[in-house]
């Protein structure tokens, strides 16, 4: 696991719950599981959260509000052979994202 121990607040209830979901390429309905997926906060090279997907294809982050840059790969690094990113994202609720992963490289 790559979990920082760190999901960016002590308190999940001060605030948002980010959830993103990993579908795989092309395939919309179909969930990627263990895949790496990393959260920095906008435009910086700051990690405020990393793990691999759940058995459903899921992440979970509690974050502050604010602007980041969701990253993704599968199978984890060093030996991903796909990826994704979504940049700017504005979270400030109980967002759900899904990610499409891209084709293989």
């Amino acid at each position: 696991m790559l979990s920082f121990g760190f999901k960016g607040a002590e308190n999940a209830d001060d605030v948002p719950q980010l959830k993103i979901k990993v579908v795989k390429h092309l395939l919309p309905n179909e969930v990627q599981p263990n895949a790496e997926v990393e959260v920095k906060i906008a435009g910086t090279n700051t990690v405020v959260a990393r793990d691999l997907t759940n058995q459903q294809g899921m992440f979970y982050a509690y974050l502050q509000t604010g602007y980041y840059d969701i990253r993704v790969w599968y199978p984890e690094r060093p030996n991903d052979y796909q990826s994704a990113q979504k940049l700017n994202h504005y979270h400030h609720n109980q967002d759900i994202v899904t990610i499409m992963l891209g084709p293989q490289y």
